[in-house]
C-alpha cells in the first residue's frame, strides 16, 4: 500500500537517496552546477529524473 502511494504523489522513491544524486551529478567532467533536480515515481520499478545542469 505504501508503494502505491508514493507512486499516486509522484514522490521521491525511497530507495533514492537525493543528495547522492546530486553529489554523483556535479562529478561528472563539465558539470559545474546541477539545480532544479526533480524526482518522482513512475510505477513501483520505475522513476523519473529531470535536472538542469551547467
Amino acid at each position: 500500500m505504501r508503494d502505491i502511494i508514493f507512486v499516486l504523489m509522484e514522490a521521491v522513491p525511497p530507495h533514492v537517496n537525493y543528495s547522492r544524486v546530486v553529489d554523483d551529478l556535479l562529478r561528472i567532467p563539465g558539470v559545474r552546477n546541477a539545480h532544479s533536480l526533480h524526482i518522482w515515481s513512475l510505477s513501483m520499478q520505475r522513476a523519473a529524473l529531470s535536472v538542469h545542469v551547467a
